[in-house]
């Protein structure tokens, strides 16, 4: 129960920190983030019981949306369309790190120090981050930022589902994560248990998927300076959904073995680089009067 009550908390959270954001720019929105993040990872790392687990990882999600969302905002700020996706795709490549080394790191932690021992290092993080935003410059000046009520941003929520290119831009990376983060989810499962891979070379077929996230993330660079953001999208994400039907094909046939699910799953992940980027870098060309973060 602490995942889907972490993710629910993150997803929710960032409906609010979005709008709050516009309208006081991006730093004191990272500060208090960092903040909520550490009291989260403390209360976790002391909790008596799995009740109280749960309820601090809400918390602790309510904290750590705020980086990963108002990072890709202060990038919007700064950068419109392609330049915003060239500078987003290294963006993309430091946080696709997060969920492959994340696993790998906490398993680690886990055999040394038991599983509080995640959350004090995720506690000591927090810290870092708090201080930090002290030498991160505002990228939102005031005579940008929104002068509309808070309830008029949540009422502007109604009109980006409504908008296409929004919508298009947002179920391109929805989908995409459904998929990753269920391969994430099970990788384990799928190469320990079923193909009796050795734990110890469970992290090479897993932490490799970065490598392809890098060097797709590295040419998207130039890319952005030849094609357009929809083509590229439309091009990464056809390639995605060709090689899930390969996995899908593999994974009821079984036909190639282990290489039948670990090559098409690594170009599945690889075209990360392209579609995160992108799709967020389409937001900065939605249309006016609607909230930024």
């Amino acid at each position: 129960m602490q995942w889907p009550s972490f993710l629910v908390g993150f997803a929710i959270a960032q409906l609010v920190w979005g709008p709050i954001s516009d309208h006081i720019g991006r730093r004191i929105p990272l500060a208090i983030g960092a903040l909520l993040f550490f009291i989260g990872s403390v209360g976790c790392a002391l909790a008596p019981s799995m009740e109280a687990v749960i309820g601090f990882r809400v918390v602790q999600a309510v904290g750590a949306c705020v980086g990963p969302m108002l990072s890709r905002a202060m990038v919007r700020d700064l950068y419109t369309s392609n330049q915003a996706a060239a500078m987003l795709s290294t963006l993309v490549l430091i946080m696709a790190a997060a969920p492959i080394v994340g696993p790998l790191l906490g398993a680690f932690l886990m055999g040394v120090g038991g599983w509080r021992m995640v959350f004090c290092l995720m506690a000591a993080i927090a810290v870092l981050l708090f201080f930090s935003v002290h030498f991160l410059p505002e990228t939102l000046p005031h005579e940008k930022r929104s002068a509309e009520s808070l309830g008029a941003a949540f009422k502007s929520y109604g009109r980006l589902v409504r908008m296409k290119s929004f919508m298009m831009n947002t179920l391109s990376v929805t989908f995409f994560y459904v998929a990753v983060y269920a391969f994430i989810t099970e990788s384990p499962v799928i190469y320990i248990r079923h193909f009796g891979i050795d734990p110890q070379y469970y992290g090479l077929f897993f932490g490799v998927n970065i490598i392809g996230v890098a060097a797709v993330s590295y040419f998207n660079r130039m890319f952005v300076t030849r094609f357009s953001l929809l083509q590229l999208l439309k091009a990464a994400t056809g390639i995605a959904a060709l090689f899930s039907l390969w996995l899908l094909a593999d994974g009821l046939t079984g036909m190639l073995g282990l290489w039948g699910i670990a090559i098409p799953m690594f170009l599945v992940c690889s075209t990360n680089g392209i579609i995160t980027a992108c799709s967020n870098a389409g937001f900065s060309c939605v249309g006016c009067g609607v909230y930024r973060a």
